[in-house]
Formats: C-alpha cells, structure tokens, sequence
C-alpha cells in the first residue's frame, strides 16, 4: 500500500490529532493512516489495530485522496425519526412540562385508594384471631 503525504505539516497534524482523539475509532483511523503514511503494510497496521485490512485501506486510501479532512467520518443516517419534523418542539414542550393530571386520572386515582384502604380493613378483619372458648 502506497501513501504518500499530501500537505507538508500533516504526519505532525495527523499526530496532534491522534493525541486529542477520545473516540477510539476514530483515533484508530488517524493511527491507521500515520502508520500507513510510515511505510508499513496494511496487514501488520491491522494486526496492531486490531482492526481488519479493509478498515486499514479505506482510511488510508482516503486520506490519500482527499488529505487529512477525509478521514473524518460523515454524519450517519441512521434510523429517520417517526416524529415529523414541525411537532419537535410542541413535544418537547409537552415533555418539559411533566405530568398534566386530569379530572379523569384523579378521580380513578381515587377510587383505587379506596378499594385498596377497604380491602385491607377486610383483610385485617379476616385475620384478627378469635377469643380462646374457655
């Protein structure tokens, strides 16, 4: 493989950047080309990556075709939203806003505390012990 520095001051950009990198993938495709950019071979640059060959040559060979700005990854597509783009900001207003609590939520809320509090009277009723017959 066979890549040549494009810009004079990119090995020690390439450097700087390398140091600076936090995501490792990243920082593994700059190390990819610096070392590819050093002469070595792109299944040793691999083996020390622990990277495969193909990911050596896609960065090293984008570097040598569009300098150090092409190593930078683009922005993936991922998965497209279900929330249309003009409801964005009503729900994130709405899930700012917490909780909105109803006449409806309120008085079933209610309902269920009195079953609850009724059913444990009856259950505390049921388990009382029975006087000893003498």
């Amino acid at each position: 493989m066979k890549v040549t520095v494009r810009r004079e001051g990119d090995l020690e950009r390439l450097d700087e950047l390398i140091a600076r990198e936090r995501v490792a993938v990243q920082r593994d495709r700059l190390r990819a080309v610096r070392l590819a950019l050093d002469g070595v071979e792109a299944l040793q640059i691999a083996a020390t990556l622990s990277r495969s060959r193909r990911f050596v040559q896609e960065w090293a060979y984008a570097y040598r075709d569009g300098g150090v700005e092409a190593i930078r990854p683009g922005k993936s597509s991922g998965r497209p939203t279900k929330l249309p783009r003009d409801k964005e900001q009503a729900f994130r207003a709405r899930m700012l806003g917490g909780a909105v609590v109803t006449g409806k939520a309120v008085a079933h809320a209610q309902e269920m505390l009195s079953a609850a509090e009724s059913q444990d009277q009856e259950t505390a009723r049921i388990k009382r012990p029975r006087p000893r017959a003498s």
